[in-house]
């Protein structure tokens, strides 16, 4: 329902019933059988086939990397479960949530990952880092031992474009016991760059199997209400890409695009972004009982981004 260009006229809403008919007509498959298969529909058959007769060989694969790496814990590389402190975040939720939403500018961000020679999602992790470090500090809360998040990856092999989608996890050292903001974004980058590493290792059905295995423990926690007890990481950060240009209904421009994630028992803080245009927007969705005066976030975010500009000389 949303179109690029400005002077394009919808007659309905994009929530309305004929909007909905229309939509479905639009991308209605077509009554005719002649039409044959795309090569990627092929191409998905084929690789759904080859996991299948694989499993058993993938299986093998996987366990016997994941448990080396859960054993042989070493260097920045970090499991579900690894030293994860005890936390306001990590407590039982109830009904009440607060959601608060904040945009700042794509390029701002960015120039950080460049200034400490890192990737724009490590900006990222550890603007997030310097927001939850300020807002526990300020609440006397801030762990001794460092605050880890789970970070949703692709695991789409590069030069891909075809292939079924493929989504993998790591566990990310977000650092908020390092109080140099330059430090602590080289623990970050080291930490997500070894998490990337033992997953792209993998064969993306070994990759997905791994990140099966990570959450199972989660799984059969949740039921029985240990997660906030024994949390497999603090909180969920996920970056999500949207589109690089203006989007309009009816001349009016979308100002921004605020995702709103869920949070479940034991994980009481959600933080997911929409690179939207030319600003990133990001939402954090928390349980108002477990992180009080939440609204408080945003302004952390922003003195979070500003102690890293100044650690890299640009302010």
């Amino acid at each position: 329902m949303l179109s690029k260009n400005p002077r394009t006229r919808i007659k309905d809403s994009p929530l309305s019933i004929e909007a909905g008919e229309r939509y479905r007509k639009q991308f209605a498959r077509p009554d005719e059988q002649s039409r044959g298969y795309t090569d990627s529909e092929l191409r998905n058959v084929a690789e759904f086939l080859q996991a299948q007769f694989n499993t058993g060989i993938n299986m093998f694969g996987a366990l016997k990397k994941f448990s080396g790496a859960w054993l042989s814990r070493s260097g920045p590389l970090w499991m579900p479960f690894m030293e994860v402190p005890a936390s306001s975040i990590n407590t039982p939720v109830d009904g009440a949530r607060r959601f608060v939403a904040q945009s700042w500018p794509f390029e701002r961000i960015r120039a950080l990952g460049r200034a400490f020679d890192g990737t724009f999602n490590d900006a990222i992790l550890a603007v997030c880092a310097g927001t939850l470090r300020l807002y526990l500090a300020n609440h006397a809360e801030l762990p001794s031992k460092s605050l880890k998040a789970m970070v949703p990856i692709s695991l789409r092999k590069e030069g891909d474009l075809d292939s079924s989608n493929a989504v993998g996890f790591l566990s990310a050292d977000l650092a908020t016991n390092v109080n140099d903001p330059a430090e602590r974004f080289a623990v970050i980058k080291a930490s997500t760059h070894a998490g990337k590493q033992f997953l792209h290792d993998l064969t993306v059905n070994e990759a997905q199997l791994v990140s099966t295995l990570l959450q199972v423990p989660g799984m059969l926690l949740l039921p029985l209400g240990l997660m906030s007890k024994l949390p497999p990481y603090n909180t969920i950060i996920s970056n999500v890409p949207g589109p690089r240009q203006p989007m309009y209904w009816n001349g009016a421009r979308l100002a921004g695009m605020y995702p709103a994630s869920v949070v479940t028992e034991g994980i009481a803080l959600n933080i997911t972004m929409v690179t939207y245009d030319k600003h990133v927007d990001f939402g954090f969705m928390a349980c108002r009982r477990s992180l009080p005066q939440a609204q408080r976030l945003i302004d952390y975010m922003e003195e979070a981004i500003v102690e890293l500009e100044v650690a890299a000389g640009k302010r």
